[in-house]
């Protein structure tokens, strides 16, 4: 499924929608990462694990980092591939999306 979720990112950001990522990898390992799939500048906001005290599921890193955005957290969208990112969107009380549908 990375292939859609290369063109689910790409697609939102072409749409003008704020798209950020929130990883459970450190930030050295993301970075290269994202820069091998084009999509480094995509991303409004990059949280990795070493930004945050606690990881997912813990919503620690929503809250430090989304949640002084102002928005209705309803508004957000967490795209995973993991139980841990299932749990922190419901943590969060945010929607979640398991790349395996899409």
């Amino acid at each position: 499924p990375i292939q859609k979720t290369i063109d689910l990112i790409n697609n939102l950001h072409e749409e003008g929608k704020d798209v950020s990522v929130w990883s459970s990898n450190d930030s050295l390992t993301l970075n290269e990462y994202l820069a091998q799939l084009n999509l480094l500048g995509k991303f409004k906001i990059i949280v990795s694990r070493d930004m945050v005290d606690l990881v997912k599921p813990n919503e620690s890193g929503f809250l430090k980092y989304f949640a002084p955005l102002e928005k209705d957290p309803q508004s957000f969208l967490l795209v995973g591939d993991s139980s841990f990112d299932k749990d922190a969107a419901a943590n969060c009380g945010i929607h979640y999306l398991d790349v395996s549908e899409l």
